[in-house]
């Protein structure tokens, strides 16, 4: 069983892992996996999976992707975006959310699923 502070936010499809604890406030993006004692205290981006204690994100969640019937077209854009945003850790991550929307895959719902999210998020993201 994994721990929720208050007033967390858990969107759809998302697997907890076991003894994973999420801190008050914070939201998990659907279709992300969080593995097992993993500490979350902020904001862990849709598709995703993170892992660690804090957390850190490990990649792309392309099994539970294949799992829900994702075309291949839907998950090179989501491994696009996902470059875009988290591969260079260094990075202000509002640039490049800039970047990602400047590419043609930003027109993608899950895209803008993933830019909403970010943008939204009053705690800071996981990276």
């Amino acid at each position: 069983a994994a721990t929720l502070g208050g007033h967390v936010t858990v969107e759809d499809h998302v697997i907890l892992s076991g003894l994973a604890g999420v801190h008050q406030f914070c939201r998990v993006g659907a279709h992300s996996m969080v593995g097992g004692c993993t500490k979350i205290v902020q904001d862990v981006p849709p598709f995703t999976i993170a892992d660690g204690h804090p957390a850190q994100l490990r990649g792309l969640n392309l099994i539970g992707l294949q799992r829900r019937d994702f075309s291949p077209q839907q998950v090179r854009a989501l491994k696009t975006a996902y470059k875009t945003l988290f591969l260079k850790k260094e990075a202000n991550l509002a640039a490049q959310i800039e970047v990602l929307k400047s590419l043609e895959i930003a027109k993608d719902e899950n895209i803008l699923k993933i830019l909403d999210f970010l943008q939204s998020s009053k705690r800071g993201i996981v990276r």
